[in-house]
């Protein structure tokens, strides 16, 4: 069934129906869950930005322009392809989706951490910074297929190991063995991320009504063209008469407009 061209849509909507929601389920209980973000609403927007700079560029090639449409369902299942939607991809051998219970979320003391170990020098490099070589060999963890296999149990072996590690010890330790890992930092902690801060990312610009507000500058550097400096939004209102005159109003239907 098409739904109604007219029914309105939200980001929770299409998470609901792209398998999203689903993907997130509890793995626990089977309920699925959201996203706490507009991730739909901000994923269609970069892949509209993406099509639109392809047909900007054939139009430079071809001299002809086009109409492009991108719906968020659309942006949605080609997002949560490959890796969300591997189980299901094959025809007539289509997986349990389920999610194993761990979420790679390590808690230690003084906070929580993420590991990845995916390669077998990775697994040996982890193996060595938790001090327990004797599970490089051992048979549940030998290759990678098996350790996906048993990843529910290795990341419960991986949860107990650390838990009593300190955080600034484990992370040096993943690091010296060359172990993808991370700090689970708490949004108020991301300004002072040494990478945060090397990167640039976070701009703080004066906002008139509320003072000093940070901003994340856009994602992409360009060798050219340095990033615009923050600006501070307009307020309501404000550009109205430049607007009308540059639009050809006369001062009395300027004056009318107000």
């Amino acid at each position: 069934m098409r739904w109604d061209y007219k029914k309105r849509v939200y980001d929770p909507v299409v998470q609901a129906l792209s398998g999203l929601a689903d993907m997130q389920s509890d793995p626990l209980t089977g309920r699925p869950k959201m996203i706490r973000s507009v991730v739909v609403d901000k994923i269609t927007a970069v892949y509209a930005a993406q099509a639109v700079s392809a047909a900007l560029y054939s139009r430079s090639v071809t001299g002809q322009g086009q109409h492009v449409e991108v719906s968020m369902l659309d942006a949605m299942l080609n997002f949560n392809w490959v890796d969300g939607m591997a189980p299901v991809a094959v025809v007539g051998k289509e997986e349990d989706a389920s999610n194993t219970p761990h979420d790679m979320i390590f808690p230690i003391l003084g906070g929580f951490v993420t590991v990845g170990a995916i390669s077998d020098k990775e697994w040996v490099g982890l193996c060595k910074a938790m001090d327990r070589p004797d599970l490089i060999k051992d048979p549940r963890f030998a290759t990678p297929s098996q350790r996906e296999i048993n990843r529910q149990e290795r990341l419960e072996l991986i949860e107990e190991v650390v838990s009593t590690r300190a955080m600034a010890e484990l992370l040096a330790s993943l690091d010296a063995h060359d172990v993808p890992c991370a700090p689970v930092l708490r949004q108020h902690q991301l300004f002072d991320d040494p990478q945060v801060l090397h990167n640039k990312v976070v701009e703080v610009g004066d906002q008139q009504g509320l003072g000093p507000v940070r901003q994340a500058r856009g994602a992409a550097k360009f060798s050219n063209h340095a990033p615009r400096p923050i600006t501070r939004a307009s307020a309501l209102g404000e550009h109205t008469e430049a607007v009308l005159q540059e639009l050809g109003f006369s001062m009395a239907e300027r004056a009318k407009a107000e």
